[in-house]
């Protein structure tokens, strides 16, 4: 009984940050949220590569040997001129138009630093590739942010019952972030937890909710 109780909260509160992204996805709240999630993940990476630039590149190079990490590392540059666009105050849906700056920013980025700035120094390529990656997923953090929150919280929540959330466990979140170079159990649960709060900002704080509950 208690866990159909529980089950049918997490399904409720899926729906809920769907709703509340949907709600949100073109007000000042997402700008703000993205540019405070983007700074997070993109000071986190250029604070690692300053502090230990081994193993930023050991990190860079064990995504590279993942197929499905690897299109994401190289295809992160392709969302760049997008979110430059949001975090300069652009909405959601003007950011997104296609146009000569979406395709052709990431193609000469990229050749740019393979073929002219840095030509030889693979492991400088990667660092900057890196950065570009967190970016990116900061990006996609805040637009998926209540999901990603009710995600964090249905893993801790099953981890009680000795269940996985779609065939993965609180374990198997803490294993992947351990190929990325955390290895702290301390960290590893900061960033659960940073990450549900920054996740959740956005869905407790919209102006639609409040002007509803009046």
């Amino acid at each position: 009984m208690t866990e159909s109780i529980i089950t049918l909260i997490l399904g409720s509160f899926v729906i809920w940050n769907l709703v509340a992204r949907y709600k949100t996805i073109n007000t000042d709240t997402f700008i703000k949220n993205t540019q405070v999630t983007v700074f997070i993940f993109a000071a986190f990476a250029v604070g690692l590569s300053m502090m230990n630039m081994e193993k930023t590149i050991k990190i860079a190079h064990s995504l590279t040997k993942d197929e499905s990490f690897r299109i994401f590392l190289y295809a992160s540059p392709a969302l760049l001129p997008i979110i430059l666009k949001v975090l300069n105050g652009y909405t959601f849906s003007s950011a997104m138009t296609l146009n000569a700056d979406v395709i052709v920013t990431p193609l000469a980025m990229f050749f740019a630093l393979k073929y002219l700035l840095i030509p030889g120094n693979h492991n400088l390529f990667l660092i900057v590739y890196f950065t570009m990656f967190a970016v990116a997923l900061g990006f996609i953090h805040s637009i998926l942010g209540g999901l990603i929150s009710s995600f964090n919280i249905a893993l801790v929540v099953a981890s009680f019952f000795n269940h996985s959330i779609m065939n993965i466990d609180l374990n198997s979140m803490f294993d992947l972030l351990e190929q990325i170079g955390i290895a702290s159990p301390a960290f590893k649960w900061f960033i659960i937890v940073s990450s549900t709060v920054v996740g959740l900002h956005s869905s407790l704080n919209s102006q639609w909710l409040r002007d509803w509950l009046r």
